[in-house]
């Protein structure tokens, strides 16, 4: 609360004074405060303890009344000023379109931070795929190549077929994937 507000304001109910009243002792209250005070015919101050008889009227505090009207007529016209100036403010309307503006770029760049975590992503399954790729099928890829054998142009998917071969003698000469697409003549392969 500021100082403005402790004046203003009843120190019983914390609110702003309704029909501010003045104790003999010089504190006011609002006078339905005062009159839930009253015990057998006396008022005790919460301020100052002093005990006032209460079958008197206690006085208006006009001074506290002219602060309220005062304090009521300022805010009504900052509230007027407030309506008359937000409109046609350029440093306002700026200050809302820099604020859009930086909570749009947020938002772009977290939408591109996720673009950025998609590609990664795909990536890194695509990397995955290779692997798995290479560690299933290069071991069949190495046992389905063919071997010729030179002497006899006989094939089988490791070694020559004619038992009469010896091994040094029976060396293969060409490695191919595609069968039907190899043509042997002369230690020469044509599609």
């Amino acid at each position: 609360m500021n100082q403005l507000d402790d004046i203003l304001n009843c120190s019983i109910c914390l609110d702003r004074y309704k029909e501010p009243k003045i104790l003999p002792c010089h504190h006011s209250f609002c006078a339905a405060c005062i009159n839930r005070l009253k015990i057998n015919g006396s008022v005790t101050c919460p301020n100052c303890r002093l005990v006032h008889d209460a079958s008197k009227n206690f006085v208006t505090d006009f001074r506290t009344n002219q602060l309220l009207d005062l304090n009521n007529q300022e805010l009504t016209q900052n509230r007027e000023n407030f309506r008359l100036v937000q409109p046609s403010a350029p440093l306002a309307n700026e200050f809302n379109e820099n604020l859009l503006n930086h909570n749009r770029r947020q938002e772009n760049s977290k939408k591109e931070k996720k673009k950025n975590y998609g590609a990664i992503f795909i990536i890194i399954i695509i990397v995955l795929i290779a692997i798995i790729f290479l560690i299933v099928f290069i071991p069949y890829l190495k046992k389905s190549t063919i071997y010729f054998c030179n002497a006899s142009q006989f094939w089988d998917g490791s070694k020559c077929v004619d038992k009469s071969h010896y091994k040094e003698y029976c060396k293969a000469s060409f490695e191919c994937n595609d069968m039907k697409s190899l043509l042997c003549i002369n230690n020469s392969c044509k599609n």
